[in-house]
């Protein structure tokens, strides 16, 4: 292999590597927010079982009423 070919080569995988090494760490960011949001950011959403929203305006009928 020549070296042209081997820099070419190396140039490719590092390029691949750092794709790669930049989506899972997306990947990882989104899940990590969305559990953030689903435990910290809206409780009553995962005890009630449903979207925070519907949930809140349940609460906000009845309280009214």
């Amino acid at each position: 292999m020549s070296l042209r070919l081997h820099r070419e080569a190396v140039q490719i995988a590092s390029k691949a590597a750092v794709t790669l090494c930049f989506k899972l760490f997306q990947l990882l960011r989104s899940l990590v927010l969305q559990g953030f949001r689903a435990i910290h950011v809206q409780p009553w959403a995962a005890l009630a079982g449903s979207h925070g929203k519907d949930f809140n305006a349940a609460t906000v009928k009845k309280e009214s009423s």
